[in-house]
């Protein structure tokens, strides 16, 4: 079974802290990860010993010459591993299990190792795309060969008595207002697209996008979205160049044609993707 890899990013897309890098490339649930990290957050315990380790140990009884499950984690410059395997072990509902190399086989209770995960799938986020509209300050559609950005900015106005004021976003163009609520219909748009299918490669952008969201966001970091060919019938998605999410080629076709729609100056009424 080809390894897992996760590594926690630095991002500030709202979808997870944490991406799947290898075998594939897409974000990873947090809570799953969550889960993987439950040896050091709430430690692993052990129900017992099998024995100790020397040169006369024969591994294979306990299923540990070659684990069924690797777990190894890096945080800055130190690596832990833990090792766990069922074959070979005569008790129900235990896991034979090594720590760092070490020379101790614990017995490990299968309900205190509930993190383990049979299939790189288990850990896919179900998000694709969450970005607050409030917290972004200018959005950028690239397709077609041009550059369309909308300047997006929270004004105060006064509550009906007066005592209070309340937020609410304003949408621009080269100093013009535009229509709310057509731009926050194709957004939602833009978050309810959902995937077809996954691809199985691990994820190199090869082609320029075909379509692109470019989001500067409030604290001057940076979002981007892009879907790129895949084959001829999927675009491939990327939130800041991560994702195996395979979108339909209508659905993207649809999402230029509400941006066509709104810079002619037309209303765009609460668009759907899917038919």
């Amino acid at each position: 079974t080809d390894p897992i890899n996760v590594i926690c990013i630095d991002n500030e897309s709202d979808v997870s802290s944490f991406a799947v890098t290898k075998p594939k490339s897409f974000y990873a649930d947090i809570s799953v990860v969550e889960s993987l990290l439950t040896p050091f957050s709430e430690g692993l315990t052990a129900t017992g010993g099998y024995c100790l380790i020397d040169d006369s140990t024969d591994l294979s009884l306990y299923g540990l010459d070659s684990p069924q499950y690797i777990y190894t984690y890096k945080f800055g410059d130190k690596t832990f591993k833990i090792e766990l395997s069922k074959q070979g072990v005569i008790d129900d509902g235990v896991y034979a299990c090594r720590v760092n190399g070490g020379n101790v086989i614990y017995k490990v209770s299968v309900d205190s190792i509930s993190f383990i995960i049979e299939n790189v799938d288990e850990l896919r986020s179900t998000i694709l795309f969450s970005v607050s509209i409030k917290n972004v300050d200018v959005f950028t559609a690239n397709y077609g060969g041009k550059s369309y950005s909308y300047n997006i900015e929270l004004e105060d106005i006064e509550t009906d008595d007066g005592t209070k004021s309340e937020s609410t976003v304003v949408y621009s163009m080269d100093g013009e207002e535009l229509d709310t609520e057509s731009f926050q219909n194709i957004y939602m748009a833009i978050a309810s697209v959902s995937p077809t299918a996954y691809a199985d490669d691990g994820g190199e952008l090869s082609n320029e996008p075909y379509l692109e969201f470019e989001l500067k966001m409030t604290d001057g970091s940076v979002n981007t979205v892009k879907f790129i060919k895949y084959n001829d019938r999927y675009y491939r998605m990327y939130l800041n160049d991560i994702g195996d999410q395979l979108i339909n080629y209508s659905v993207v076709d649809r999402l230029i044609s509400y941006f066509d729609t709104f810079n002619a100056g037309e209303k765009v009424n609460s668009p759907a993707l899917y038919d």
